[in-house]
């Protein structure tokens, strides 16, 4: 699970589950926050920094969304999912940026005729909605099935 010292577990959140790339084996999903940027340790912890939320919007690029306003500027949160966590060398390591909750939870959400494993988010502000792994990268969707 290292994506680097400059990273604190936040234990509020509960650590969840599920097989989300389809693979058959259980990846994690953990929220973290740090003070500095993330993408500083990207290559040497061997993680990718994704941006699914701005990217849906038409801004996918990391290295320009880190830069935005936080959604919650007092504590910047992220979400770090680990492929195949229980391995010695997990298959890959994604960190989350950018993406606007409360509360996380495991779903399913159903995306053209197919149902994918989903880490559902609900926002405060009433936003709900889901990361997925379309088979080559997480995506996001505004409204979840809510299974």
């Amino acid at each position: 699970m290292n994506f680097g010292a400059s990273f604190v577990l936040l234990d509020k959140f509960p650590v969840l589950t599920a097989d989300l790339d389809g693979d058959g084996l259980e990846d994690a999903v953990f929220v973290l926050t740090r003070k500095d940027n993330p993408l500083l340790d990207e290559a040497e912890f061997h993680y990718k920094v994704v941006d699914p939320y701005d990217e849906y919007f038409g801004f996918g690029d990391p290295r320009v969304t880190v830069t935005f306003n936080a959604h919650d500027p007092e504590q910047v949160k992220y979400i770090a999912i680990v492929h195949a966590w229980r391995i010695a060398v997990p298959r890959a390591k994604y960190l989350v940026i950018n993406l606007p909750f409360e509360k996380l939870s495991i779903s399913r959400i159903p995306v053209k005729k197919k149902n994918f494993p989903a880490v559902a988010a609900e926002d405060l502000g009433g936003l709900n909605s889901a990361i997925y792994w379309d088979g080559k990268k997480y995506r996001w969707d505004a409204t979840p099935d809510s299974n």
